[in-house]
């Protein structure tokens, strides 16, 4: 009995091990996942012919995944889960449960998933949400999850553009 359970949590620790985390920086994703494959290197907002960074922006690959990562003052704050196939729904409870940060996961419909429901369906739109404002959704063979400093990040980014702006208009 001892094998098979030392079997089943060694497993268990191996397929979870595939995924990035919330919260983690650059270094500590390199030693879960390997090196980057992609270093895109910003991720900014482009308003009125400039950019405006927010952030770093890096990929991964392992075990048939694709990762696209974002971290925001040297923390994962935005993780894209792409696979080549449909998410299982033990996919998506592994990745959740992963991704709580001590939350919990609720199940909510708003009106843009009951749009692109409709107008979708083949693309199976879910999404999630936590307490604290994090939420995840997914869509067809893509799962985007996101902690409110992200969307902090790039409102950050898109009120300094709309600032700029504002400063290059002539006082008519």
């Amino acid at each position: 009995m001892r094998p098979l359970l030392f079997t089943f949590l060694l497993a268990l620790g191996l397929a979870t091990s595939a995924w990035a985390r919330l919260g983690e920086t650059p270094e500590q994703m390199q030693e879960r996942l390997g090196p980057p494959t992609s270093q895109r290197g910003t991720a900014d907002v482009n308003a009125n012919g400039k950019v405006y960074n927010y952030g770093q922006s890096l990929h991964y690959a392992k075990d048939g995944w694709s990762l696209g990562c974002i971290f925001v003052n040297g923390v994962c704050v935005k993780i894209t889960y792409n696979k080549n196939a449909a998410f299982t729904d033990d996919d998506l409870r592994t990745i959740l449960k992963n991704e709580a940060q001590g939350a919990q996961w609720t199940q909510s419909v708003s009106y843009t998933t009951l749009v692109d429901s409709v107008i979708l369906p083949t693309m199976k739109v879910r999404e999630w949400k936590r307490a604290d404002g994090a939420q995840a959704q997914i869509i067809g063979n893509s799962l985007v999850v996101v902690t409110p400093e992200f969307q902090k990040a790039v409102d950050g980014a898109n009120a300094k553009a709309k600032a700029d702006a504002e400063k290059k208009m002539p006082d008519l």
